[in-house]
């Protein structure tokens, strides 16, 4: 946001915002001054699975949590979390539990999807710069 906004000064007031609004605000900018069609489509897109990706943290991060077994013995480590839901919502479609291998899973896309983004920070940069530099 600073990058495209060059407007340090308004950092504290983002950073006090809760994640959807902040991409809200990321998502205008990126329409307002993407330098190609392909890298803002790209970028709205990642923008939005981020949003999908936060939900899962949201509800894992502001509910109780139960951690469960699938097998009698309980050996190891859980295998499954269960999450309360507590801020009456509809029930998520894969009901209250968690399975290790899907919570592993959605920590993989976030590790890919912030990869993603970096990718597209640094040619927006480098196309800010270029064309400054040719000004």
């Amino acid at each position: 946001l600073v990058q495209m906004s060059e407007q340090p000064e308004r950092i504290p007031d983002f950073a006090k915002q809760k994640f959807a609004q902040r991409v809200t605000l990321i998502n205008r900018y990126i329409e307002d001054h993407g330098y190609t069609a392909k890298w803002k489509t790209e970028s709205l897109v990642a923008w939005t699975e981020a949003l999908e990706l936060a939900k899962l943290r949201n509800r894992i991060a502001h509910n109780p949590l139960t951690f469960a077994w699938t097998n009698k013995a309980e050996r190891g480590e859980p295998d499954y979390i269960g999450v309360t839901e507590m801020q009456g919502l509809d029930p998520p479609k894969d009901g209250p539990l968690l399975s290790k291998a899907s919570i592993e899973r959605s920590i993989n896309q976030i590790i890919v999807l912030i990869k993603r983004l970096e990718l597209l920070r640094q040619e927006w940069c480098g196309c800010r710069d270029t064309l400054r530099a040719q000004a």
